[in-house]
């Protein structure tokens, strides 16, 4: 029997990220989906040919039509959706973050933790067979003891608060087209987010360092609002320090005039030896170019490209995401190619928002901030971005 799936959000990362490959699953059904802008969700429907579609998310959860959800609705909102699912006894996919406060996690985390529903953080990173592929090479020691991994990661988003651009934007709203809302610009300019780019994307790598390095010790930040007409912060250095003794350090932009879907490399570096990845908009679903340098190296000075898999579509990222979360689901994870107990789950959504309030704590209170987080500490915590961190200012 097929496992009958709904999906809450119908933006374009339920297109690419989820409804694209349980429509290839053979043991996966689509059968709902659910999404207030009826635009969206009308649009998605017709896409996916999906029978039932669902103005509030809640109907859907509460009509008994689906045993699983993926939730790929705003931040905001996860919390509620996944305490319903759950409630309900629904398998649950939540995209990151998880929550956008600790105090959410922990609710989360009472819910998750009393049912055995496959709960599930979306943090397809760590399904990239490359990423993969470097977790497995430190663990076999192939480049040594690691003491660094960075990621320098940038998107261009111009200001869209001002300007021809803003007159822009108004003419296709008289004209009925909401490019900001089609955009999700609700990253940029809606308070409800619980934060800005950090929170947005910070827990992909964050994720991932901490998958590779183990636990962090303490977390130091600086953090900027480029653009005044965007609630929170827009780029932002983070450095972390790990139990290990290693040093993970994530640069994240929206900010970075370039390539249109920007830049996104990284590398990690070991005691003999170094790994560099080049990938590309994850939104191209093209494969992250793995290359290698180390003691064998150095007379040509070149760095080795690292074995590529030859069917990328079944390796990509978000089909192997989904697979396993289908796969647990049938309690068969070992039909797909990636380890059970490396799946990301509830600590691990956790931890990703732990991060990254611990960077803006370290940024807006200007000190390193050490971890774990007390709950004396973030409960009841809230960041007021607008005041305190003022957008940049012009040097005279």
């Amino acid at each position: 029997m097929k496992v009958k799936v709904g999906i809450i959000g119908c933006g374009t990362i339920a297109r690419l990220g989820h409804a694209l490959w349980y429509k290839e699953n053979p043991n996966a059904e689509l059968v709902a989906a659910a999404d207030p802008n009826e635009k969206h969700l009308d649009k998605f429907s017709r896409s996916f040919k999906i029978g039932k579609s669902y103005k509030d998310p809640m109907d859907l959860i509460e009509s008994g039509e689906i045993d699983a959800v993926s939730i790929c609705s705003p931040h905001w909102a996860h919390c509620e959706q996944v305490l319903a699912s759950v409630k309900r006894g629904i398998h649950v996919l939540v995209e990151k973050p998880m929550a956008v406060s600790m105090d959410e996690c922990d609710v989360i985390g009472d819910a998750v933790n009393s049912v055995k529903t496959v709960f599930q953080v979306a943090s397809q990173k760590r399904f990239e067979l490359t990423h993969q592929k470097i977790k497995e090479a430190l663990e076999n020691g192939e480049i040594g003891v690691p003491f660094q991994a960075s990621i320098y990661w940038y998107h261009y988003i111009p200001d869209l608060s001002t300007g021809l651009i803003r007159g822009t934007l108004n003419l296709f709203k008289k004209l009925g087209i909401d490019l900001e809302e089609n955009l999700g610009a609700w990253r940029l300019t809606d308070a409800r987010a619980g934060g800005g780019d950090l929170m947005d994307h910070l827990p992909h790598y964050y994720d991932l360092f901490r998958f590779w390095l183990g636990e962090p010790e303490h977390v130091s930040a600086e953090i900027s609002r480029v653009y005044p007409g965007r609630v929170h912060e827009d780029h932002g250095i983070i450095t972390i320090k790990y139990k290990s003794g290693a040093i993970g350090l994530v640069e994240r932009s929206q900010d970075v005039k370039g390539r249109p879907f920007g830049e996104e490399r990284g590398h990690v570096h070991g005691t003999s030896g170094s790994i560099y990845w080049d990938a590309p908009h994850e939104y191209t679903l093209k494969p992250v170019k793995l290359q290698k340098y180390s003691g064998t190296n150095i007379i040509t000075n070149k760095r080795s490209p690292l074995l590529v898999p030859g069917n990328f579509r079944k390796s990509r990222a978000y089909k192997r995401q989904a697979d396993m979360f289908i796969a647990r689901i049938m309690n068969q994870p070992e039909i797909v190619d990636f380890p059970a107990k490396w799946v990301p789950g509830y600590e691990d959504g956790r931890a990703h928002v732990e991060g990254v309030i611990a960077a803006y704590m370290s940024a807006l209170q200007r000190k390193k901030i050490e971890l774990p987080l007390k709950k004396s500490v973030y409960q009841g915590l809230h960041f007021d971005f607008e005041h305190l961190l003022p957008p940049l200012k012009q040097q005279k």
